[in-house]
Parts: C-alpha cells; sequence; structure tokens
C-alpha cells in the first residue's frame, strides 16, 4: 500500500512538473517576444503564390497576468504596404491565436499551438472573405540571438502537406 502511495505522488509530481515546465516555456518565450523589432525576408503575400520581398517593423507588448502577446506593426512589398497584428496566448502549456498575418480579407476560425524551450508553434485555418477558400497555415516563431525568426508554412491540399509560404527574420531595434 505504501508503494502505490508513493507512486502515485510521485506521478502527480511529475505531471505538475511537466505543467509547470510547458507554462515557464511559453512565459520565457513570450517575454522574449516583447518589444520593438524590425525585420525582412519573403513571403506569400496574396492568392498568386508568388513569394515576395517583405520587410516589417513591429511593436510587442506582453501582458504575463492575462498570458497575452499583441503585435501591431506594418509590412511593405513591392505590392504595397499592410498594417499587420496578431494575438497569441498561453494558458496551462497551449497556445492560441495567430502572429503575423499578412494576407487581407481572411477571418480565422481555428488556432491551436505549442511551446518549445526557445519556439512557438502555430496551427490556424484562415477562411478568405474574398473568394470561401479555407486556409491552414503553420507557423513557427523560433528566438535568435538578436531576436527571432518567423517560418510560415501553407498547407497543400493536393501534397497534402505543409510547404514553406516564407520567412522573416527580425531583430530588436
Amino acid at each position: 500500500m505504501k508503494r502505490t502511495h508513493t507512486s502515485a505522488i510521485l506521478a502527480l509530481v511529475l505531471v505538475t512538473t511537466c505543467s509547470v515546465e510547458v507554462f515557464a516555456n511559453a512565459d520565457r518565450v513570450f517575454a522574449k517576444l516583447d518589444g520593438n523589432f524590425r525585420g525582412s525576408g519573403s513571403s506569400i503575400t496574396d492568392s498568386s503564390g508568388k513569394k515576395r520581398r517583405v520587410s516589417c517593423q513591429l511593436a510587442n507588448t506582453y501582458d504575463k497576468k492575462s498570458g497575452k502577446l499583441k503585435m501591431l506593426g506594418k509590412c511593405a512589398s513591392s505590392q504595397g504596404s499592410s498594417r499587420v497584428r496578431g494575438t497569441i496566448t498561453h494558458k496551462n502549456g497551449n497556445v492560441t491565436g495567430t502572429y503575423i498575418s499578412l494576407r487581407a480579407n481572411v477571418d480565422m476560425t481555428k488556432s491551436t499551438g505549442k511551446s518549445g524551450s526557445n519556439s512557438l508553434t502555430i496551427y490556424s485555418s484562415f477562411i478568405d472573405r474574398s473568394n470561401g477558400e479555407l486556409y491552414e497555415i503553420k507557423q513557427i516563431l523560433q528566438l535568435t540571438r538578436a531576436g527571432f525568426q518567423a517560418n510560415f508554412f501553407a498547407f497543400d491540399k493536393k501534397s497534402k502537406k505543409y510547404e514553406s509560404a516564407g520567412v522573416l527574420s527580425f531583430r530588436r531595434k
């Protein structure tokens, strides 16, 4: 009986430690994304599917109490410029929301994600209001020494795989 009791306590400690570690990872990554950043790279910005050179300026604000990271900014490409925004929330190790959406006229329908020790991975579904088409996007935010890198992947319905849709590298201002 004593052995069962000890095993139950050990299992509870392990589950609690893992949950606290996942929460601490998300909290640490979110805190490192707080601040002003400037970045550039290439990304698909419209329905043509062509990658274009993109540059962005972002102002991120992290509220530790609510677990929300809000991003406001502006990105520009040869096709013009647009305001971008996003909100990511972490709670109990789960991440939801979208970080950077460069597409106009879309509504997010679903979002799930997870946090690693130096990264966030977010899966989101969007509906294009102009044509009713559903887009599935994967975003991976990886911390770097100077800031972070944002990798974007779009789900290709024919190959049934996520394919690269862009990479932007950001440095703290």
